[in-house]
């Protein structure tokens, strides 16, 4: 399955949006992984088909009551890492 990479900016640190991409994913049966960046932005690692990544990134874009999503950009991962959950980084 293809491993994607997925940068969230906006207002996405703070107000539990972590959690959110973690329950989201679960809830989609998606593994990976997702952690803050010192900049602000929140970086995702996801092992997803076209049709489960345009899914989670609606539901991304979404966020929870708190957040904004300002801009998401997807990139396919050369070298994927194997993941047997999804874990809050």
């Amino acid at each position: 399955m293809p491993q994607w990479e997925i940068i969230l900016q906006g207002r996405v640190q703070g107000v539990g949006f972590r959690y959110f991409a973690k329950k989201q994913a679960l809830r989609l049966g998606l593994r990976g992984c997702v952690r803050n960046l010192p900049d602000g932005s929140v970086c995702i690692v996801v092992d997803a088909d076209d049709r489960d990544l345009e899914l989670y990134c609606e539901l991304l874009r979404r966020g929870t009551f708190f957040s904004r999503v300002d801009t998401l950009s997807t990139e396919l991962i050369d070298k994927p890492k194997e993941y047997n959950d999804f874990e809050i980084l």
